[in-house]
Parts: C-alpha cells; sequence; structure tokens
C-alpha cells in the first residue's frame, strides 16, 4: 500500500503480516501564508514476517509534520526512515525492533540530500527537526539502529537535525548494534543518554563531529565495545565498558583522528575488557591524532581487571594538556 501525504492520520490496534506499507510526504503545490501542522499517528501496531513500513519525508519546509509511533512491535521486518531537507519531529516510544538474524536492517534512518524540495519560508520559525527514540529495544538483529547519509550532494542540508537517544536497550545484534557514519550529513547533532549497548559485536561511530553520551554502558562486545573513526565525541556523566573484547582496543578504540572529549561531569570506568593485541581498556592511535581530552583536572577513571598483550589498561594515551585523569586505582598498565 502506497500512501502521499497522508496528514492527520492515526493507524492503531492493528496487526500486519506480510504487508509492505510506503508512506511519502511531499512538499505542496504552493507555500502557504502560515506555517500548516498535520500528523501521523501509529499506536499499538505489530508487523511481522516479512512485513515492510517505509516514511519518507522529502516535504521541505511547506509544511511541519509530526510523526508518533508509540507500542510499535516489530518482528522479523523492516522499518526505514529517509528524510529530506524537511521540517518535522519524529517521537518512538515503548517499541521493540526484533528481526530474528534475517538479513536486512531492521531499522534504518537515511539522509538523502539528493533530492532538493520546493522551499517555503516562514518568518520566526527556524529548520529544526528533531527525532527521538526512548523507552525502546532493538534486539537480536543483524544491526540495531543504523544512521547515516547518501552520497549525492555532500553536506547539503540547510536545517539542522536533532536525534536523541534515550533509555533505550541495543543488544545481541551480530554486526553492530549501533552504526553512525555521517560522511554525507552536515548540522546532525546526535545524542545518547542512559542507554545500554550489551552483547553486540560491535558499536561504531565514524565520520562523525557532533555526537554526545551520556550515561551509556557498552558490556559484552565481540569486536571492541565502541570504535571512533574519524570522529568527535563528547561524553557526560558515566561511561561504563564491561566485560567486552577486541584485537587492538577492548572497551574503547580511538582512531583517524578522532577525539573523545571528556567533560567536567564525567565518570570513567573500564572493567574486565581484553584485547588480544593493544588496549585492554582504550587504545588510543596516537599516529593519527588521535587524542583524549579532560575538559577539567581530576576527572574519576577506574581502571580494574583490563588485559592484552601490550597496555592491559591503556595503549597510545598521552597527556597534551594540563588536566589529568584522578585514578581510583593507581596501580595501572599502560604503555
Amino acid at each position: 500500500m502506497k500512501l502521499n501525504n497522508a496528514f492527520d492520520v492515526k493507524v492503531s490496534s492493528s496487526v500486519f503480516y506480510y504487508y509492505a506499507v510506503v508512506i511519502t510526504y511531499k512538499p505542496l503545490p504552493v507555500c502557504s501564508t502560515e506555517l500548516p501542522h498535520y500528523s501521523l499517528i501509529v499506536t499499538n501496531v505489530t508487523s511481522l514476517t516479512y512485513s515492510h513500513l517505509s516514511l519518507y519525508i522529502f516535504h521541505g519546509a511547506s509544511y511541519n509534520l509530526s510523526a508518533i509511533f508509540d507500542h510499535y512491535y516489530i518482528t522479523h521486518s523492516q522499518f526505514i526512515l529517509q528524510f529530506g531537507n524537511s521540517l518535522f519531529s519524529c517521537y518512538i516510544k515503548n517499541s521493540s525492533f526484533r528481526s530474528g538474524l534475517y538479513d536486512f536492517h531492521i531499522f534504518r534512518i537515511t539522509f538523502n540530500a539528493k533530492l532538493n524540495p520546493k522551499k517555503c519560508k516562514f518568518p520566526g520559525y527556524q529548520l529544526v527537526s528533531t527525532f527521538v527514540i526512548e523507552d525502546s529495544q532493538f534486539c537480536d538483529n543483524w544491526h540495531g539502529i543504523r544512521i547515516s547519509g547518501v552520497p549525492y550532494l555532500p553536506r547539503t542540508n540547510s536545517n539542522h537535525f536533532v536525534i536523541i537517544i534515550k533509555s533505550c536497550l541495543i543488544s545481541n545484534n551480530t554486526i553492530a548494534g549501533l552504526f553512525i557514519d555521517e560522511k554525507f550529513l552536515t548540522s546532525v547533532q546526535i545524542n545518547i543518554i542512559d542507554t545500554e549497548f550489551i552483547g553486540n559485536k560491535a558499536n561504531v561511530i565514524k565520520n562523525s563531529f557532533f555526537i554526545s553520551l551520556k550515561n551509556v554502558t557498552v558490556a559484552n562486545s565481540t569486536s571492541t565495545g565502541l570504535k571512533l573513526i574519524t570522529s568527535i565525541v563528547t561524553i557526560e556523566n558515566k561511561l561504563i565498558f564491561r566485560s567486552n573484547t577486541g584485537v587492538v582496543g577492548g572497551g574503547l578504540s580511538i582512531t583517524d583522528s578522532s577525539q573523545l572529549i571528556v567533560s567536567s561531569s564525567t565518570n570513567l570506568e573500564f572493567i574486565d575488557n581484553h584485547a588480544s593485541y593493544k588496549g585492554g581498556g582504550i587504545y588510543v592511535e596516537e599516529l593519527t591524532k588521535s587524542f583524549i581530552i579532560l575538559e577539567a583536572p581530576n576527572i574519576p577513571l577506574t581502571l580494574i581487571n583490563n588485559s592484552a598483550a601490550f597496555g592491559d589498561d591503556i595503549y597510545g594515551y598521552n597527556n597534551h594538556r594540563s588536566n589529568r585523569f584522578n585514578l581510583t586505582n593507581p596501580n595501572i598498565s599502560s604503555t
């Protein structure tokens, strides 16, 4: 089923089985004198067995769209969201995404800069679009959450996007629990808050420069807990790495000119992580000018029972500023 400009539509208490729905939002034929608001509400809906929901938002600033998905459950199905340079808010809450390890991305967010919709101007409105995922689970998939751009017209989106992932469980995904690649994006801020990444093969952030982590736990990963590749990530409050394994960097790997910015409120913990080669807890690739930057002195750092062939706790970290960690257990192994 295909729907165009499904204005003020509500779908509730429904089950989709072997069913595909494609919803596309396009610009209005002419610009209004005032900014219109439309909604899409999906509540208590289940998608089963190769069902497919695709949401394409390419309407520009001709109206403001509010899309809400509450208690939306996906099993062995797909949910694909593709955004153009448009004004919208999207809220997913109390939902579950499980593909049963079928070979596709069960949940994917893609920013497409190729489409250049009609430009309407409304004085007093700033083009800020928000996407919130809260109290939801992404478990037992190939990929948990995947956020990327389409390589047509790189970095041409003019409005600002904010993505918030809050109070979610992302676990047991066999390729990656989290995969973010903003190579072809601009002005996308991603905030991950009160979220757990448990038992995924890996979690990867690459080509991304506006990422923040706050009260995040990364545990039981099998190919490094978190990989930062050509990225800048800011952390606040608690960040815990526990029982992760890898080759270079068991808990955390910082490579390809990446920077980890540690704010004054941060408390870092690395416990029981292992790397078969370098950096059981933390690996920093200094040759590519990758750094850990402390924004304040005496930030707590806990390093317990990490192991590696070289640098059980830390490999490659040098303090380039006057601020230093406050080691909660001073007996560490570093290289």
